[in-house]
């Protein structure tokens, strides 16, 4: 029996071929899809997109440095995405199916087309494309070029996608600027006050107004993308727009800064605050424009704590090799010898799982409260002096470094703690103060035990 098997495999292998390219090889294949013309949507510098029954002709055409701008019927700078679309459709129009040119196009409503769109290249030659009537099905239009040969149905969408106007093709984009390359952002709100921001070094942010704190980066860093991103739905023509929309009474004015250009300045408004509804100026587009939500105006206007950083302090414990605990008059010095941490001062004190409990807390520690930025009295907080000092010791990438924090009184549920070399006072977890107590209170209670009898004692 074994020898049949490799012939009963192979008769196996061969029935499972014949079977796909039955199905698949076999098939007919589907016919080359239409194109009415050939034209690669880079060369294109220039279109021009005429609303015959209007009378509105609109022109945009390719700058030097690849920007675009509408030149007709007035000079505005356009939207690259929606300039795009309609360079990539006019390119390679999406053709639905291609039909025999009618001796009769009135019908189709290309005897006296409605539309013309007509694209140049950078080689000079163009193309005009007549665009009719929808088809029965409302799936496409009735398309011809100038002077061709063929009619075609052109998908509505395809169409659509060229077929603008000049409030679909201006740029909306409200500011302009590379989030990396800014170096201070101001934030005038007119609830909530001022507040500026400085980078520091290449990740960091520092706030300035109304205090002087580490801001958090993530926050700082997602407001400026918010920005950057910000775009209006419309540009709202009517008269006297910018005061009827309050723009002259703004919720928030955002002043953007870089190192390589003047400062750009965003105007938002809420005219009514019950309502979703927001407005936006800037001085890179000084028109009124409609924003789609109120979303940036809820972003900017955080209270202060929401800038600010929270996290004081985060060591991996492997870069650890010294901390140094001041507890009720005794100070306590633990160190790490290759992977092994044990208490250094008061010699022969132990305390390893209390140790162990105390390391795992002492080095994260992050903000829950901001108590007071210019505290008059540290005694109300219990800082002065301290219920507890920690300094922690170590290196990151060969970079020495020192952490020194005090903590203070219980809070409820936190402790009050103080990072020396900064004024203020926050609320931290409680576990961070039990931990450091119950570590320092084990090793007292060790010394005592092993301290030997006074002179003369029994």
């Amino acid at each position: 029996m074994k020898r049949w098997v490799p012939t009963i495999l192979a008769l196996v292998i061969l029935a499972a071929v014949g079977v796909y390219v039955g199905l698949y090889e076999t098939k007919p294949q589907p016919a080359p899809k239409e194109k009415i013309y050939e034209q690669n949507q880079d060369d294109i510098v220039k279109f021009e997109l005429k609303d015959i029954e209007k009378g509105i002709t609109l022109v945009c055409e390719k700058e030097p440095d690849g920007t675009w701008w509408i030149t007709a019927p007035t000079r505005l700078e356009a939207e690259a995405d929606t300039v795009d679309l309609v360079t990539r459709h006019l390119a390679n129009p999406e053709v639905e199916r291609k039909l025999e040119l009618q001796e009769d196009l009135a019908p189709f409503k290309l005897q006296e087309p409605a539309y013309r769109a007509t694209l140049f290249t950078k080689d000079g030659p163009s193309r005009t494309l007549l665009i009719g009537a929808k088809n029965p099905m409302d799936s496409a239009y009735f398309v011809r070029e100038k002077d061709g040969s063929h009619l075609y149905t052109v998908y509505t969408y395809s169409v659509d996608n060229f077929r603008k106007t000049v409030a679909d093709l201006r740029n909306k984009t409200l500011m302009s600027f590379d989030p990396a390359l800014v170096n201070r952002l101001t934030l005038k709100r007119s609830k909530g006050g001022t507040v500026e921001f400085v980078r520091q070094g290449e990740e960091a942010w520092k706030l300035t107004k109304p205090i002087e704190a580490p801001a958090d980066r993530f926050t700082v860093d997602s407001l400026l993308n918010d920005i950057k991103a910000l775009k209006g739905t419309e540009v709202i023509e009517e008269p006297y727009a910018y005061s009827r929309y309050k723009l002259d009474q703004p919720s928030a004015e955002v002043i953007v800064y870089t190192g390589t250009g003047t400062a750009q300045q965003l105007t938002l408004a809420r005219p009514d605050p019950e309502k979703e509804e927001a407005y936006a100026s800037s001085s890179r587009l000084p028109f009124t424009l409609k924003l789609s939500s109120a979303f940036i105006l809820t972003n900017v206007s955080k209270e202060l704590t929401e800038f600010r950083e929270r996290l004081l302090l985060s060591v991996n414990r492997e870069d650890l090799t010294e901390a140094r605990i001041t507890y009720g008059g005794l100070t306590i010095v633990i160190s790490k010898d290759q992977d092994t941490w044990s208490v250094k001062e008061p010699a022969g004190a132990k305390a390893e799982d209390e140790m162990n409990d105390m390391l795992f807390e002492i080095i994260y520690v992050r903000a829950e409260e901001f108590t007071d930025d210019a505290p008059k009295n540290l005694d109300r907080y219990g800082l002065d002096p301290p219920k507890a000092e920690v300094i922690i010791r170590g290196a990151k990438d060969e970079q020495p470094f020192t952490y020194h924090y005090r903590l203070g009184k219980r809070a409820g549920d936190h402790a009050y703690l103080q990072v020396v070399g900064r004024s203020h006072v926050v609320e931290v977890r409680k576990e961070l103060l039990e931990k450091v107590e119950r570590f320092a209170e084990k090793i007292r209670s060790g010394s005592k035990a092993a301290s030997p009898p006074s002179p003369g004692g029994c």
